[in-house]
């Protein structure tokens, strides 16, 4: 066998894998928070390897044509998880919330298609300078890094001292 074969057949398999891993994973983690039954995260399950794969052949077809994993996106299961529970403090039920984050997601993918389609994206990207990037970026890891220091030392809340 070639080794450019071999090298592109072990790219495509370390994909695979990573794209199932987080199609499965994904959906269990946003069942488990929203204390959905067992028909549901399978019903969420179904559907996201359906979108995973109708969008990974639309990238490959149309789109950009780069090896980018077109899947769940995990830095959107923070603010599920956040938002969720807010939800349910204030006594709304799971399936709202659920409602609710998937419309917003929708028109948003609309939204991002429109601007996209009509080429005002490059408009918009006039207003994002690198110093307002970089002030964002610096101002989001100040406020992890907080969360992760008292995560690391096992601090709980406004505790003053490791929680063993």
């Amino acid at each position: 066998m070639n080794k450019k074969y071999f090298n592109t057949s072990f790219n495509i398999l370390q994909w695979f894998v990573f794209l199932l891993a987080n199609a499965i994973a994904l959906p269990i983690i946003i069942g488990g928070i929203f204390h959905l039954p067992i028909e549901d995260v399978s019903t969420l399950m179904q559907r996201t390897f359906l979108v995973v794969g109708v969008s990974s052949f639309i990238q490959s077809w149309f789109g950009h044509r780069y090896p980018i994993a077109d899947g769940p996106a995990g830095s959107w299961v923070s603010i599920f998880v956040i938002l969720g529970q807010v939800a349910m403090h204030q006594g709304q039920s799971a399936k709202d919330v659920l409602q609710l984050l998937e419309g917003g997601l929708i028109i948003s993918g609309i939204l991002l298609f429109v601007l996209g389609i009509t080429g005002l994206v490059h408009r918009i990207l006039r207003l994002f300078t690198p110093l307002v990037t970089g002030t964002f970026l610096l101002i989001l890891a100040l406020q992890l890094s907080g969360v992760l220091l008292k995560g690391m030392m096992g601090l709980q809340g406004s505790a003053t001292h490791p929680d063993y």
